[in-house]
């Protein structure tokens, strides 16, 4: 009787734990839900717009982003949409932790700077794919790949030193590079981003290059990665 009664436990806690086991193993299985996406309104958005984009009910994202949901949204704001942190992201970032969370950065500093969240994105991406160690073989350090020389001048705009390894230093720096450059050629987006590559003085003294005609067309193209449209 008393072996009957050990084996009787002994199977009720084998039971009990193959249970929890199947509980975990299901949990293991199942999608971790995605982190929210912090947007910048673009011209031409609009909370149904969004929702269709994104496939997301509005009255989801307005709830999210504090907004009655019979209110415009407004160029610059930045709204929240639920569980959409990976979409409007190119394969080889939404699948990389470290690179991932940077993007409400970039959106943080394009708010600031007035400049448009996409093209930073897309210059980032372009130069460096936003790894922040990167050094290429002329110099060029970080996330948006800046040149001693600019960095410089960034520390100067900015009024303190600008580290092009921090990543958040180096996407400030950028975005206001990319501020300036766009003030300096009238918001002409194809001619500052000649002058981001190719330097502003040898874009007036030469012309764009070819090399530098590719760089604006992959910059353009990674645009479409970020959920950009024309």
């Amino acid at each position: 009787m008393a072996a009957r009664a050990v084996a009787t436990v002994l199977f009720c806690v084998v039971f009990a734990l193959t249970i929890l086991a199947g509980r975990d193993l299901l949990s293991a299985l199942e999608p971790a839900s995605s982190p929210d996406l912090a947007y910048t309104v673009v011209e031409g958005d609009s909370l149904s717009a969004l929702a269709l984009r994104f496939d997301v009910d509005s009255d989801e994202i307005a709830t999210a982003s504090g907004l009655d949901r019979r209110e415009l949204v407004m160029v610059g704001e930045v709204l929240i949409i639920p569980g959409r942190a990976t979409m409007a992201l190119p394969p080889s970032i939404a699948e990389n932790a470290e690179r991932r969370s940077l993007a409400p950065r970039f959106d943080l500093w394009a708010a600031e700077y007035d400049v448009d969240p996409v093209l930073v994105k897309s210059v980032g991406y372009v130069e460096s794919g936003w790894q922040r160690d990167v050094v290429s073989p002329v110099g060029a350090m970080g996330i948006g790949q800046l040149m001693p020389v600019t960095v410089k001048h960034l520390s100067e705009l900015l009024g303190t030193d600008v580290d092009p390894f921090d990543a958040d230093e180096n996407i400030r720096g950028m975005t206001r590079y990319l501020a300036f450059l766009l003030a300096e050629t009238g918001g002409d987006v194809d001619k500052a981003l000649a002058g981001y590559y190719q330097g502003l003085a040898g874009v007036e003294r030469d012309g764009v290059g070819a090399p530098t005609e590719r760089y604006i067309a992959n910059v353009r193209a990674a645009a479409d990665l970020f959920g950009h449209r024309n």
